[in-house]
Order: structure tokens, then sequence, then C-alpha cells
């Protein structure tokens, strides 16, 4: 099976412009979330839509091209097509970077998903303040419209993409960089999108679980997170920006890791597996996260307070 590159190519204009037609005309505040509002300055839409779209699809490929030393079997050129586009969007970002790839050969493919793969920078494979900024804006959109047409065209994007790549008794959430993006995705497409990202009050009968930090007088620092369905099987649990200092973490009570005796265990376990399956500088990164989560975790539990867990059912 072969990538039909066209096809890829028009979905990914065809979005660009829905995006930026929206941004461009009084919504960009409402679209673009505080983590990218410094990266996509007004003027500069088009090129930002653009960039974010090639980059998700870049790491969509080497998750899998990566993954397990997959890619002797794997023609890569076939995407030859696509890579030149993606090189030369790139390039406008960092000409010094890519000036080789400016004009990208069918045998300059594989080096320059290196290259992108390990690229801090911004809209480089570890760049976290970047990393699935084509897939937010688009959620953003279909939030604030309340309607699936853009997060459609973006799943076929993405399926038009990876189906090529991987075996016959392989699914694109096979692979543990793109399960969690695949199973929002295909969750959202068969159901309300509104409700999936953010389970309405109606319906959801939610655990509201407190992490009170208690001082030796018994003040209580305020709550943390809670659980809550959120219509999805694979994702963990949502992080929400509030205005105060503390995020507001929803637990996915639909996923299976959270209905186990075993839950610590198998999300450590699933943890070091796609760490173990990384390669070069997203490994690195994955590693560098895993030390910034445990040093908060020890700062929390560190030190005179005593940080107790409550659980309430509203």
């Amino acid at each position: 099976m072969k990538p039909d590159i066209e096809k890829i190519k028009k979905s990914i204009t065809a979005l660009r412009d829905v995006l930026v037609d929206f941004l461009k005309n009084g919504q960009r505040d409402a679209v673009i979330s505080q983590k990218l509002n410094s990266i996509c300055s007004r003027g500069s839409e088009v090129r930002f839509v653009e960039s974010a779209l090639f980059s998700d699809c870049l790491i969509c490929i080497e998750s899998i091209v990566f993954a397990g030393g997959r890619y002797d079997g794997l023609k890569i050129e076939d995407y030859h097509g696509f890579l030149r586009g993606a090189a030369k969007s790139m390039w406008r970002i960092d000409p010094e970077k890519y000036s080789d790839f400016y004009v990208l050969s069918s045998g300059q493919c594989r080096t320059f998903l290196e290259v992108h793969f390990e690229d801090a920078s911004l809209f480089g494979g570890t760049c976290r303040k970047s990393s699935w900024a084509g897939f937010q804006v688009t959620q953003q959109l279909c939030n604030f419209l309340d309607c699936n047409g853009a997060v459609e065209l973006y799943r076929s994007i993405i399926e038009d993409i990876c189906l090529p790549l991987i075996n016959d008794d392989q699914s694109i959430d096979s692979f543990f960089e793109l399960s969690g993006i695949w199973g929002i995705l295909s969750e959202k497409v068969a159901s309300n999108f509104s409700n999936v990202v953010r389970a309405s009050a109606e319906c959801v009968k939610s655990e509201v679980v407190e992490f009170q930090q208690v001082d030796k007088g018994g003040r209580e620092f305020g709550e943390l997170c809670e659980k809550a369905s959120l219509n999805s099987s694979s994702l963990l649990f949502e992080v929400i920006s509030t205005p105060s200092r503390e995020p507001k973490v929803q637990i996915n009570t639909d996923h299976m890791a959270f209905q186990n005796e075993r839950s610590l265990e198998l999300l450590l376990n699933a943890w070091g597996r796609m760490e173990h399956d990384a390669f070069g500088g997203r490994k690195q990164l994955l590693s560098d996260i895993r030390n910034d989560w445990g040093r908060k975790a020890r700062d929390l539990y560190q030190g005179d307070e005593v940080i107790e867990l409550s659980i309430k059912t509203n």
C-alpha cells in the first residue's frame, strides 16, 4: 500500500485554509491556547498553521519509522512528495539547520526525518512547546464551533499518513507515541466532540479527589484532582488551566488502568515501554520528563506539610 501523496497535500491545504480563515476572522484568541499564543503572532497565521500541521504529520511518520528499528522494512521514499514540502516548511523556520533539505531529494528522506526527530527547536520533533500544535488548534476550533468537520479532516490526514507504514496486523494505536492522539480522534469523530473534550456536568457523574496539604494547624490547601468520565479508552487524564497556580486534573475513570488493582505498576510499565521504544532526542526527552515528574512528586511530599488523600462523591 502506497501513500496517496496528492490526497494528503490537498487535505492539509484544505484544513490549513479553514484554520487560518477562522483565526483571521476575529477568533484567534479563542482558538490559540496560551502556550501557542507566543509563537503565533498576528500576520503569521498561515505559516504557523502550515508548520504545525506538517510537524504533526512528521511526528506521526517518525513515531512509526523509528519504533523498534522498523526503518529497514519501510519504503519511506514513497513519501518523498510530501516530505519535500515539509522540509521546505522547516527550512523557513530554521534555514541553517535544514539548509541541506531545501530541495529534498529522495535519498535524503531518512536523514531529514532523523534531523527533525531530534530537533528541540520550534516545530521540531522534541519541542514540547509546539508538539501536536496542529491538533491543538483544530481541537480548539471544534470546541468553539461545536462541530466535527475540522477534526474529521485532521483524522483523515493522520490516517492517510500512517496506514501505509504499518503492518496488516497493526493499528495506529499500536504505537505508544500515537495511541493517545489516535484514541481521542477516533472517539471525537464517533461522538459529540465537545462532550469528549470536556465532559458535560449534566451527563457525567464525577468523583472529586482532593489532595489536601495540611499543615500543623490543620489548614487545608485546596483541591487538585477529580475523577471524571472522559469518554476515552486511551486518555489517562486531562489537564485544564485555571486562574490559580494549581491546574485542574481530571483522572479518566474510563481508562482500564484505573480499574485495575495493579494500576500503578501498569502505568509505570507502559511508560517504560514507551521510553524503551523511543529513539534519539525523543528518548532523552521522555527521560527528562520522567525525572521532572519525579522531582515534582518528591517536592510535594517533602517538608513540614503532610499530603493526605480524601475522596468525595458528588
